[in-house]
């Protein structure tokens, strides 16, 4: 029995070679393609390196801009002033004088709406030419101080203020900052004389034929506020009290004073003749300086 054998095909030298350069062009091929990639990530690296830097670039000269208009903004900007310093009653005018309810913020530390201080007063008033403040109606500068009295942006000395009907007359008043600064604060008799030392007078007053010769008048209260027509019997306004002064009303009235403050206080009616022997009273008051209406 012949037993037949499988002879594997010898392989060709030609074959070998064949076989080891199709595996060194393969391994070429994929060393170049490796070679390939690795560059194209390197290039992708540097495009975003690059990228990188000019983006950091441009956002640094955003805020350098942007630093160069806040400061150009702050210096266009006048920074927040300090709380003003009120209490300072050093500075005060010699007429603002001192006590409980004097009006003045200077003194009490505590500016209300409207409310002015003394020196302020003072400084409006030679604003508007007035030359010695120190002559001027106290009661018209309570008044001021206090924000009663007020004069409209651009207004000057003969601003109308106040556009009253008299009472004797039936004529209009039309009251004037010049016609109140000369005001005597205390008319006492002079309603018996005809009112000789008024300064307000109605739009008709005259002594012609067709003019009126009773339209004289005071102007009181206007410290309070509430600024009313008088025939001088009621305008008394005392310029002893704190700030500058408070009306009493009936020119019969006087405040009581501390014999050693020299301070007012308690106001009451002393008639006609003159103070009272106990109007300086003594120690069971002392250091009262309020001057209100009892």
């Amino acid at each position: 029995m012949k037993i037949l054998r499988c002879l594997r095909p010898k392989k060709s030298k030609n074959s070998g070679e064949t076989a080891a350069s199709s595996k060194k062009t393969k391994a070429t091929g994929v060393k170049q393609t490796i070679s390939a990639a690795t560059k194209k990530t390197k290039a992708a690296v540097e495009e975003e390196k690059t990228n990188a830097a000019a983006a950091k670039k441009n956002k640094s000269a955003a805020t350098k801009k942007t630093k160069a208009s806040a400061t150009a903004g702050e210096k266009g900007t006048k920074k927040p002033e300090k709380p003003e310093k009120l209490k300072n009653p050093k500075l005060c005018v010699a007429l603002c004088l001192p006590g409980p309810k004097s009006g003045c913020c200077q003194r009490t530390g505590k500016r209300l709406p409207g409310q002015l201080k003394c020196v302020e007063v003072y400084k409006l008033l030679e604003d508007l030419g007035v030359e010695d403040c120190s002559k001027v109606s106290q009661c018209m500068m309570a008044g001021i101080m206090a924000g009663h009295i007020k004069l409209p942006e651009g207004g000057d000395l003969d601003t109308v203020l106040y556009d009253m009907k008299g009472d004797e007359c039936d004529h209009q008043f039309k009251i004037t900052l010049r016609k109140l600064l000369y005001q005597p604060d205390y008319a006492g008799l002079d309603y018996e004389d005809g009112l000789e030392n008024a300064t307000v007078f109605c739009e008709s007053h005259g002594y012609g034929e067709d003019e009126c010769d009773v339209g004289r008048t005071y102007v009181t209260d206007l410290c309070q506020g509430k600024p009313q027509l008088d025939c001088g019997k009621f305008h008394n306004h005392c310029n002893g009290c704190p700030g500058f002064g408070k009306c009493l009303y009936d020119y019969r009235n006087a405040c009581r004073i501390n014999p050693r403050t020299g301070g007012h206080y308690k106001p009451r009616f002393v008639g006609s003749g003159g103070w009272l022997a106990s109007d300086n009273e003594g120690s069971d008051n002392e250091g009262r300086q309020e001057c209100s209406i009892a």
